[in-house]
Formats: C-alpha cells, sequence, structure tokens
C-alpha cells in the first residue's frame, strides 16, 4: 500500500482559516502570491499561504489548479499542465504515536487534539478505526467513522471488534445497524434470532466435549503439534472449512466489495467454522477472516481464531503477494514467557514444514488484547503541521 495516501493535511493548523480536511490526491486551487527569491515564493491554496519552491519559473498573480501529494516529508504541488512540481517547504509530515493507556484513552496529546478537531472521539476505538481505514483505503469521512464509534458503544468489552465490523460494512456498502454487527461478530448467516439458537447449541456441544476431555489424560506435545500441523494445511490447501456456508447474510457480506477499482485497500470475507478432535471428544468452533486485495483476491492477511472452550488459540498470518512472511499468535489463558518461546518455536517449525519456506517466516508472540477482531495494525498516524 502506498502509506502517502494516508496522510492528512487539517488546515486549521496553519492558519484561522475553516476546518478544512485534505489527504493525497486532493485538488486544490493555487494562487501565486509573491515571489521570494530564484526558485522560492508564497503560495495561496487550502485557505492558507505557504512557503514553496519550483524550479520553473513562476510569476505573482498566476493561477492553477493542482492535485495534493506528499513526498519525503513535504507537500507536493502538482499541476495539471503547464508548471512543473512545487514543494510547500515549511509543512513536514509528524507521526503521532498511538499510545492508549488503561482506561482506553490517547496517551499522546497531539493526536488526541487532532482527533478532536476533526470531530472525533479522542480514544482507542477512534483510533482503531481511523488504522482500519486507511487499511481498507476508504477515504476519510468523518460521519462514517463517528457512526461506527457510536454503534460499538453497544458491545461492551468487543468495542473495537464492533467498530472495525460497523466500517467494514460501510465500505460494503451495507447497513451497520447493531443487529448485522452482531451478525458479523458472531458469524451468523441468519437472524439475531438464529445466532442466539446457534451460540446455545455451540455451548451446549463445547461443555459435554469439555467434561469428557477432562476425563482423559493430557495429550502429548507431539499430538498437538500433529493436529495444529494438520488444521494449517487444512487452511491453507481450503479443506478447512469442509463445507460452503449457506445463504444468508454472511454470504452476501462475502460477495459484497469485490467490483471496486483503483483501490490500494482491501476486502473482508469471514468464514465461521466447527472443528472436531479425537473422533468427538474435543469440540470447538472458530472463525476464519481473509483480507483479500481488491479484483485479484490475493491474501494479504488471515485471521483465524479457534476456542476449545478451555483453551482458545489466535492467529495472524501476513503476505506478501502470495507468500505467508509472518504470524502472529496468542494462545489463552495466557502463558509463561519461557512457554511463549517454546511455542513460537514449534509455530514455527509447523509452519516451514507446511509452507516450506526455509526459516523465512518470522514468529512472534502478541498479547491478547492486541489480536482481537480483524486484528487491524494500529500504526502512527502522519499529519502535517507547519505555520505560516
Amino acid at each position: 500500500m502506498n502509506t502517502t495516501q494516508n496522510v492528512y493535511l487539517h488546515t486549521t493548523a496553519f492558519s484561522g482559516s475553516p476546518s478544512q480536511v485534505l489527504r493525497e490526491g486532493s485538488s486544490v486551487f493555487v494562487r501565486i502570491i509573491s515571489r521570494t527569491g530564484p526558485q522560492s515564493y508564497v503560495a495561496s491554496f487550502a485557505g492558507a499561504r505557504f512557503p514553496v519552491t519550483s524550479r520553473e519559473s513562476l510569476k505573482p498573480g498566476m493561477s492553477f489548479t493542482a492535485v495534493l501529494s506528499f513526498r519525503d516529508g513535504k507537500i507536493a504541488l502538482i499541476p495539471g499542465q503547464g508548471t512543473g512540481v512545487l514543494f510547500a517547504d515549511r509543512a513536514l509530515v509528524e507521526q503521532l504515536q498511538p499510545g492508549v493507556n488503561d482506561a482506553g484513552l490517547l496517551t499522546d496529546q497531539k493526536l488526541a487534539a487532532y482527533f478532536v478537531s476533526l470531530g472525533l472521539a479522542p480514544d482507542a476505538v477512534t483510533l482503531t478505526l481511523f488504522s482500519a481505514m486507511k487499511e481498507l483505503g476508504m477515504k476519510f469521512n468523518s460521519v462514517v467513522l463517528s457512526k461506527a464509534h457510536r454503534t460499538a458503544e453497544n458491545f461492551p468489552g468487543r468495542e473495537r471488534e464492533a467498530a472495525e465490523a460497523a466500517l467494514i460494512l460501510e465500505q460494503k456498502g451495507m447497513p451497520s445497524d447493531i443487529e448485522a454487527v452482531t451478525a458479523v461478530l458472531d458469524g451468523s448467516n441468519g437472524s439475531h434470532q438464529d445466532a442466539e439458537e446457534d451460540d446455545k447449541d455451540r455451548s451446549e456441544e463445547k461443555g459435554t466435549a469439555a467434561s469428557v476431555s477432562e476425563k482423559k489424560d493430557v495429550r502429548s506435545t507431539e499430538e498437538i503439534s500433529k493436529e495444529v500441523t494438520r488444521f494449517f494445511k487444512g487452511v491453507f490447501d481450503g479443506t478447512i472449512p469442509g463445507s460452503a456456508v449457506p445463504g444468508g447474510f454472511l454470504t452476501v457480506f462475502n460477495h459484497r466489495g469485490f467490483s471496486g477499482k483503483g483501490s490500494d485497500g482491501g476486502i473482508w470475507v469471514q468464514i465461521p467454522f466447527d472443528i472436531s478432535l479425537d473422533g468427538g471428544l474435543q469440540y470447538g468452533d472458530g472463525m476464519l477472516r481473509c483480507f483479500l486485495q481488491k479484483n485479484h483476491q490475493i491474501y494479504k492477511k488471515i485471521v483465524v481464531k479457534v476456542d476449545f472452550g478451555m483453551k482458545s488459540y489466535s492467529f495472524v498470518l501476513y503476505f506478501v503477494k502470495d507468500t505467508c512472511r509472518k504470524v502472529r499468535f496468542y494462545v489463552a489463558p495466557n502463558t509463561p514467557e519461557i512457554e511463549r518461546e517454546r511455542q513460537v518455536n514449534q509455530l514455527r517449525s509447523i509452519l516451514q514444514d507446511v509452507l516450506h519456506c526455509n526459516g523465512k517466516i518470522q514468529v512472534e508472540w502478541s498479547a491478547g488484547n492486541v489480536l482481537t477482531g480483524f486484528c487491524t495494525d494500529i500504526l502512527p498516524v502522519s499529519v502535517v503541521r507547519g505555520n505560516v
């Protein structure tokens, strides 16, 4: 993804002009105010004045329409015709750090103030939404983000995942109401009532399987390794899940959004599945979420969550083109650090066998509160700062 497309220019940072948010590719009207040197000028655009440089000669009073871009920390203005690229030298891109405290509020006061200036709540949910919006390749829309934030408030304890689901529904052009978000979170393919009945049935099956498995001896590490190997091989060759999801909500969800063109983002599809081990003595369910590049159906990210009641597993697989290069995972309940190292080495060995990658794959343990929902990668927020 072209990371510069996600840099935003908020013009209130430069002057007392009305709030205006610009991004990579925005069109602006530029007027040359004065000449200050052989290749330097003062130009007016986006409601403020900026010092700019240009290799081609410009004359005060001339005006043109240009496309906004960001190059090496500078604002670049690319005119439609007639002149070369102009650079606004004093407006630099600043990286605001995405830290969050225990209360779910942002620790970087500049970032908090930036979100407030955009009409957004300065908290972890907004940060997740802001990052997810960039990951999906969506245009900035504070109304959509605020709507997703309000919907997420109806899911205490799962706000971030609910916010991601609401935003993904908006991207797909589907309603992002509470019932629709519930269907995405629970993997329901029908009505909300059907989802509740399915959850009840699954809970009963899990309880029965757990009570039976408690009577068995603890399985050896080798047996567990074989099952994990079988599972990942099934994911990669398409045999897990073993059957297609019937028509319904998830069918529509999974088929919406693949007709878009010209986006660097992607589309999420998700498939709930059941898994039975030891001849049915151990039962679990899970969710397979795949982030695909538009039109090409190339994996960018796969999120796998499996819950056996007494123990659950979370995996995120990152792809470069068609090759898995990195895996992050978490096992609940949490394990001591020395055990994590053993799990990392074991998983790396399994994936090397499955993917035939000869040690090139990176395996990392991650905290459980990181590998949640659609596992949006939270990166520093790039904004333009400067004074005129």
